[in-house]
């Protein structure tokens, strides 16, 4: 057994795999989906269909009349926002594995994931990339850091109390104190998952998109900006910030020159006041060790 699964397979309380969002991505890349199968497989889950209808019949979505089921939830909302919807109760409960450890703030993560999805679905549509596989690794991208959290707790609240929860010294501290990154690690979840592999890879490689097989290069290089983006749009900064060579390097490998950055952002912070009405997320204050403390 290598040292990534050993990390993973010590996790007692790991969450299943998401079978049903697995299936949803192959219904979704079919242009001529099965609506009948996706109503089925939400169905399969009660829990799903209970956040899937309270979702769509929240003040913000609801029609004249209350959507009792979720073949009519798709028809309101559609198949993409029905999707973000499942993904993101599905991936939720990963959450719990901080908690568990201590080391992060999952409401922080948490908040942080779901931006980054937003964004990489706004990349998708603007570069000719699968929507829901973009928005899909962009809120799975961090979860390697909570099998750290889970299966190192000590070692990693150690290491993101010295240099932070997201950065390049948090990489370098992880493969100096754990011998590998959260993205390596999260793309083998992935895999073990049986996610699409150009989800895997998309994770895999966010923070590296240079040294993407030429393949992924292009989902890996949407992460490496969705996840920027996000870092920016929880920023307090309004200001555009000054794009390191690397994000730099992903945004002419998606086509995009600097000055649509400031775009990018506008359409995902768009696109996120209605995700936060989908999903009630909520910004507080500031955690112990500087950042924003954020919950679902």
């Amino acid at each position: 057994m290598n040292r990534t699964d050993s990390y993973i397979d010590s996790i007692e309380n790991l969450p299943p795999a998401p079978s049903v969002a697995t299936e949803l991505l192959v219904l979704f890349k079919n242009e001529t989906g099965n609506s009948e199968r996706i109503v089925e497989l939400i169905t399969y889950d009660p829990s799903l269909t209970v956040q899937v209808l309270r979702r769509c019949n929240s003040a913000f979505f609801r029609g004249r009349e209350k959507v009792a089921d979720v073949a009519s939830a798709v028809a309101r909302l559609g198949f993409y926002e029905i999707y973000c919807i499942v993904v993101s109760m599905i991936s939720s409960r990963t959450m719990a594995l901080a908690e568990e450890g201590g080391a992060i703030d999952a409401g922080s993560l948490w908040r942080h994931s779901v931006i980054s999805a937003v964004a990489a679905g706004t990349l998708a549509k603007r570069v000719g990339l699968n929507e829901a596989e973009c928005f899909t690794a962009g809120l799975l991208h961090d979860v390697g850091k909570l099998i750290f959290a889970s299966a190192e707790p000590v070692i990693y609240e150690s290491i993101v109390g010295h240099v932070g929860s997201h950065g390049a010294m948090l990489i370098e501290m992880e493969r100096s104190e754990l011998g590998m990154t959260h993205a390596a690690v999260g793309a083998r979840l992935l895999e073990r998952w049986g996610l699409p592999v150009n989800v895997q890879k998309g994770v895999r490689y966010h923070h590296r998109p240079a040294h993407a097989p030429a393949q992924f290069k292009k989902i890996a290089a949407a992460m490496e900006v969705a996840n920027v983006v996000a870092h920016q749009v929880d920023s307090e900064n309004d200001l555009t910030p000054t794009l390191a060579p690397g994000t730099m390097q992903a945004m002419h490998v998606l086509g995009l020159n600097p000055e649509q950055f400031a775009d990018v952002i506008r359409e995902t912070e768009s696109g996120l006041k209605r995700m936060e009405e989908l999903l009630n997320l909520v910004k507080p204050k500031t955690d112990p060790h500087g950042f924003p403390a954020l919950v679902s």
